[in-house]
């Protein structure tokens, strides 16, 4: 155990230790590419909104960036590792941009660098000489969504939180209605 530590440490692959290549530095600024299609759009990292504070969950971290750089208009990234057998949001969000519903923020983009080779719990394991038995299979997804406004914990009264919560129910109904059919 003691020397598969070693080697894991000393590992010179940075990515197989889980770091992400696509998140970097470049004159002092942070930066994140997501690939769309065929081309990659460069977002500047201004600070993390949210990041998960356990060590066993979908680890979810969300960005607060802009496309290009300063004057930019804000966007929201959003990280997290899903379990196989779940739904992926990227698809409720397909249908709510489809039903245009209103107080839910938009899907810009879904990074294709994970469609094409999908990074997984079992894949990282597999690179290090890790067994994957008994170990819950996880997929890495990354979304770029429209900056829409303060997270619900922000309300201003009562019946605010309760348009807020009507929206969401309003948005799970019209993906309902679309699964049934």
């Amino acid at each position: 155990m003691f020397v598969q530590i070693l080697q894991f440490l000393a590992n010179p692959d940075l990515v197989s230790l889980g770091f992400d290549p696509s998140i970097y530095w470049d004159r002092g600024r942070r930066y994140i590419d997501v690939l769309s299609g065929t081309r990659t759009v460069k977002y500047e990292l201004e600070r993390v909104l949210y990041q998960s504070s356990t060590m066993f969950g979908r680890c979810t971290t969300c960005w607060s960036v802009r496309e290009g750089g300063a004057g930019q208009e804000m966007a929201v990234i959003k990280d997290g590792w899903r379990e196989d057998d779940l739904a992926d949001e990227v698809e409720f969000l397909k249908v709510v941009d489809e039903e245009n519903i209103p107080g839910v923020a938009r899907l810009l983009l879904q990074d294709d660098a994970f469609a094409a080779s999908p990074l997984t719990i079992h894949s990282l394991r597999q690179r290090q000489g890790l067994p994957i038995t008994g170990v819950k299979n996880r997929r890495f997804t990354r979304a770029v969504l429209e900056r829409y406004g303060p997270s619900i914990r922000h309300f201003t009264s009562g019946l605010h939180l309760l348009q807020i919560l009507r929206d969401v129910i309003h948005g799970g109904s019209a993906f309902q209605r679309r699964n049934s059919t």
